[in-house]
């Protein structure tokens, strides 16, 4: 959420970065909205100045005359009216704060899509095979450690089955990561994977993403309070861990290590990324979360990606890191890099990670703060970055680590998990 000042203030800027971002439609219109933020501080101060004068009736000590009853009495049908319209003008004027777009940094390329996304840094070799590659899903049926069928019958599409080594794979990525991010000093958090609607109004899923989270409560008639949703990802619950809250200064950075499963509904994305666990409904992962200072913010997303480019490297994947365009992030978004490794077998990028700086968009939906040095009372900012998933890093390591009788390595950092050198047919 915007601070109501900037807008005011600044209705070219983010009429540019509405325009920047490819967005249009009704809950965009700032002039819209400047006209119904008018009608509302003026009713809101009309309001006031009745309250005020049925305040000053009421405190008349002698007997109140018929005419001062008869003027408390119509004070009163007016500053109910007054309120009722109000309660109108306040909800389309609440619709357009909830979906303007985050400010953006200098440092975003402009751009409609994806094709306006910037490669800023490549790591490791192309790998190319002198035999005939396959893909993740080909390798895992064959040495029947994933399955995708059973799951379609249990399931539906876009589940699937980690079996023998492709679930020691799964551990080994998720113990080798907590423990690098414990030892760099995150907190270990795993939060509940259902939460109520203002966890995702607050990290601002709703309502522009709101058809990608899987509503567990159905029902036009229940309250907002009775619904339940299962997490897209673990900083929807663990940002709001600290909604309402004043924090300390001292204590920042306060950086966790968050644990789930998490679950997507992949809607608008029929067709792609069908075969296989690239692109599926539930997932684990491992999320780095930052509270810190609006200064400070862009260097802890820098340290978030430094940890990222430690795992990849430290897996053996190759890997590019790209500056994401205005066109091709969330609404919540400051700056938002992705990482995507190399698949050889396909001779394309997977995205496996992404960092996003947040800056105040989370906080001031969650009513978090915290006292600076002069003693304000002002927002931090967060920062939300991938640490591994469960998923698509499997299937780069089969793509990259295959080899031409059929085995696939396992990468050196993750073999005191797995138990075992080389996945196989022969050893399953």
């Amino acid at each position: 959420m915007l601070d109501i000042s900037y807008i005011r203030n600044n209705s070219l800027a983010l009429k540019q970065n509405i325009t920047n971002r490819n967005l249009s439609g009704d809950m965009y219109d700032v002039d819209a909205f400047l006209a119904v933020d008018k009608k509302r501080s003026e009713l809101i101060a009309h309001i006031d100045s009745l309250r005020a004068k049925r305040n000053e009736k009421s405190c008349i000590t002698s007997r109140p005359s018929e005419s001062d009853v008869l003027e408390g009495k119509r004070l009163k049908e007016e500053i109910k009216n007054a309120e009722a319209t109000l309660s109108e003008i306040q909800s389309t004027w609440q619709q357009h704060m909830d979906w303007f777009p985050n400010v953006v940094s200098e440092h975003m390329p402009v751009g409609k899509d994806e094709s306006g996304n910037q490669e800023i840094k490549i790591w490791g070799e192309k790998k190319k095979f002198n035999f005939d590659a396959q893909s993740h899903i080909d390798i895992g049926e064959r040495l029947d450690i994933i399955d995708v069928s059973k799951s379609g019958d249990i399931s539906g599409s876009r589940f699937y089955f980690l079996k023998k080594d492709a679930a020691l794979l799964h551990w080994g990525l998720m113990s080798f990561v907590i423990k690098k991010l414990t030892q760099k000093g995150f907190e270990l958090m795993i939060p509940p994977v259902i939460v109520k609607s203002r966890p995702l109004y607050g990290t601002g899923y709703f309502p522009a993403e709101q058809s990608q989270i899987y509503e567990l409560t159905q029902g036009e008639a229940l309250e907002d309070e009775q619904r339940r949703y299962l997490v897209g990802t673990s900083e929807q619950a663990i940002v709001s861990y600290h909604m309402d809250e004043i924090l300390a200064i001292e204590k920042f950075p306060i950086k966790y290590a968050g644990v789930s499963t998490c679950f997507r509904s992949e809607a608008g994305s029929w067709g792609k990324d069908v075969k296989g666990i690239k692109r599926v409904h539930q997932f684990d992962k491992v999320e780095m979360i930052y509270i810190t200072t609006p200064q400070t913010s862009q260097a802890f997303m820098a340290e978030a990606l430094a940890i990222e480019e430690e795992i990849l490297q430290e897996l053996g994947l190759t890997y590019h890191v790209l500056e994401m365009c205005t066109g091709d992030v969330g609404l919540p978004t400051f700056r938002k890099w992705d990482v995507e490794v190399w698949l050889p077998s396909q001779q394309t990028w997977m995205e496996t990670h992404s960092n996003s700086d947040l800056a105040s968009y989370h906080t001031r939906r969650l009513n978090i703060r915290y006292k600076n040095e002069q003693g304000e009372t002002v927002y931090p900012h967060t920062v939300s970055a991938t640490a591994i998933t469960n998923t698509r890093p499997i299937a780069a390591i089969l793509d990259t680590y295959q080899q031409e009788d059929g085995s696939v390595l396992v990468p050196e950092v993750l073999r005191e998990w797995v138990g075992k050198d080389v996945i196989s047919s022969s050893n399953q």
